[in-house]
């Protein structure tokens, strides 16, 4: 089984470097990302990444996670989850296009308790709108490069 959470894209006004440069910025995600706290210290392949999601009521779920792309200006994803049980593997990816960046971001869900989140996935898609519209307020509140 296999829950597919792919939110609607977002183009943003600025380049995918810039996009890169936020995404990237694990310690500034909490300023601009309510529903994930982003902590790690590398961005390369195999990085391990501390993820503390807050996309359904409770407290944050924390995953540890492992950087699977960090291709710069192109594509950021992750993967972690409950062995066995859940396997999560998130991305972002960027294409330049007019003139700036559309963000495809997107999260699947497999093993046994994926079927949890499938009841949960237009609540989960609608957040991920969210985080997409905060990133691209956030790139383009910065300084031009």
């Amino acid at each position: 089984m296999s829950v597919l959470v792919d939110s609607p894209r977002v183009h943003v006004d600025a380049g995918p470097q810039q996009v890169w440069d936020v995404l990237t910025d694990f310690a500034a995600w909490s300023d601009w990302s309510p529903t994930f706290d982003v902590r790690g210290d590398a961005v390369s392949r195999g990085a391990r990444l501390t993820i503390h999601a807050r996309v359904v009521p409770g407290p944050p779920l924390v995953l540890p996670c492992r950087i699977q792309r960090a291709e710069p200006g192109r594509a950021l994803s992750w993967t972690g989850g409950i062995p066995g049980l859940l396997r999560v593997e998130h991305a972002f990816e960027l294409t330049a296009e007019r003139g700036g960046t559309l963000v495809h971001h997107w999260e699947r869900f497999t093993g046994p308790l994926s079927l949890a989140m499938a009841p949960l996935r237009t609540t989960v898609e609608r957040e991920y709108a969210a985080i997409n519209t905060r990133l691209a307020m956030r790139v383009e509140s910065l300084p031009a490069r």
